[in-house]
């Protein structure tokens, strides 16, 4: 028994080829070979009506579109040639699952064929039909393909199917762009690419298209590739997979899809190299896909915001945890990270409090000495600033995110303060130099209050009373938001 197939499939196909000796069978016949061959048919994706022993014009019909897809004359009469063809579609089917090739017809064909021509091989018609151009633009896309080994020339198998809907995925995003540095060669080359796609051709339209070579092509390949539509080469030919290439982008862009670069394409297209002296000249935003975004991204994780796919990509995840960084921290909240942002979120992985300087602080009216730092845009005396940094990463460990309402006031702050309450216009503040907040150790953090000042709610303040201590910090019992540091301050 032929491997695969049923016992009845055997017996089957004997009985046609027996019945073949004596002549072709053609529209009219009535025996049993004829429904074998119906099945045959429906089997490849070729309805042919009712399976029964009537060769009828729906199988006329379904046997001249099996023959046109496998390039033989599509007379609707089987004949020896033509059942050959149809054993061995019924082979491929019966023993190598999930392939599709020639003579085959159905929904995965489609999908293949419509793919095939997004990527920009030609497959003829899209008909849901495997025939012979079909099989020509697989054989194209396999040779650019180094990892795919289930083809053998005119079938596609699971691996290639996949490979193929991967790389068609792949070109539906917006366009990116990537970090090269300054160089007076790719600007030279971008003037020429320039000139190139100003050329008048013979047909009246403007630009560089299929089939032209030349370093302007390379350049073409070179920005299309980092735009994130890959054309496979970067060799200076302009091929049917450049030309696919060229219309996801231009779709994406919003440009007409001619598959052609002319001036208004190369505009678009030139954006996607993006010349920058260091990670953050000029500062990293939407659509850029680079290592320096990668280190940036890992960063923002470790510091708690949720950038998403950590892959190097700024997309609206990564702006959205920027935005958070920028809003906690007191920074111009625009989604983009610049080299203050980037040294900021830095200082915030590694506890650092950043740049320092010197205050004076009071205690009981008497000033003296304290070193200041600037934590989410609040004053905090350097000793506390440390401790609270430290606090507030094990806090965003545990899904609980800290912010300070009120650091460190000088003098003129607790002056304002103090004058508004004294006005009636103002919360309650101690006397200008008598101020907890004046002593470099207070805090007011963002704890939800209860029935009273005294009480406090939420899982800010419950996690606070549960390890505030584990940090040198003691509440204040008047005040739930009011935190004072219990270890050294001042210089």
């Amino acid at each position: 028994m032929a491997s695969g197939l049923s016992r009845a499939e055997v017996a089957g196909n004997r009985a046609v080829s027996r019945r073949l000796e004596s002549g072709t069978l053609a529209q009219g016949a009535e025996e049993s070979t004829v429904k074998t061959v119906e099945r045959m048919l429906r089997l490849a994706g070729f309805d042919p009506g009712v399976v029964d022993n009537k060769f009828t014009p729906r199988t006329t019909a379904a046997l001249s579109r099996f023959q046109q897809s496998v390039g033989l004359p599509a007379t609707g009469a089987l004949d020896e040639t033509t059942f050959g063809a149809l054993k061995g579609v019924q082979q491929r089917v019966r023993n190598q699952d999930g392939f599709i090739g020639v003579g085959q017809s159905g929904a995965r064909v489609m999908r293949a064929e419509q793919r095939l021509q997004k990527l920009g091989y030609n497959t003829g018609a899209v008909d849901g039909v495997y025939d012979q151009d079909t099989a020509k633009a697989a054989r194209a896309f396999f040779r650019d393909q180094k990892d795919i080994k289930d083809y053998s020339g005119t079938q596609l198998g699971t691996g290639g199917q996949k490979k193929l809907a991967q790389e068609t995925a792949a070109l539906n995003h917006a366009p990116e762009h990537r970090r090269v540095k300054p160089d007076r060669a790719h600007r030279r080359l971008d003037a020429a690419t320039v000139t190139a796609s100003q050329a008048r051709r013979d047909d009246g339209t403007l630009g560089v298209r299929e089939g032209d070579r030349g370093r302007a092509v390379k350049n073409i390949q070179a920005h299309l590739k980092a735009a994130g539509f890959d054309p496979q080469h970067v060799n200076g030919v302009f091929d049917e997979r450049t030309t696919g290439a060229l219309k996801a982008f231009q779709r994406k862009s919003g440009l007409p899809q001619s598959g052609q670069v002319d001036p208004g394409t190369w505009r678009k297209l030139r954006d996607a190299r993006l010349e920058a002296r260091t990670a953050t000249s000029p500062s990293q935003g939407m659509g850029e896909r680079s290592a320096a975004v990668l280190r940036t991204e890992r960063l923002l994780k470790k510091a708690g915001l949720n950038p998403g796919r950590v892959d190097g990509l700024f997309d609206r995840n990564t702006q959205n945890a920027v935005r958070r960084f920028e809003r906690k921290h007191h920074r111009p909240v625009n989604g983009r990270v610049d080299t203050k942002d980037l040294a900021a979120i830095k200082r915030t992985v590694n506890n650092d409090v950043g740049p320092t300087t010197v205050t004076h602080g009071y205690n009981a009216g008497s000033p003296y000495k304290l070193r200041v730092a600037r934590v989410e845009g609040k004053l905090v005396e350097e000793h506390v600033a440390r401790a609270y940094k430290r606090m507030e990463a094990a806090a965003r460990k545990d899904g609980v995110e800290l912010n300070i309402v009120s650091g460190f006031r000088t003098m003129a702050e607790q002056k304002v303060l103090y004058q508004r309450w004294l006005n009636g216009t103002g919360n309650l503040a101690a006397r200008p130099g008598f101020s907890n907040h004046q002593n470099g150790r207070a805090l007011d953090l963002n704890v939800q209050t209860g029935s009273s000042d005294a009480v406090g709610v939420g899982a800010v303040y419950n996690w606070l009373a549960r390890n505030g201590g584990r940090f040198g910090f003691r509440r204040i019992p008047a005040e739930a938001w009011h935190w004072e540091y219990q270890g050294k301050v001042g210089v």
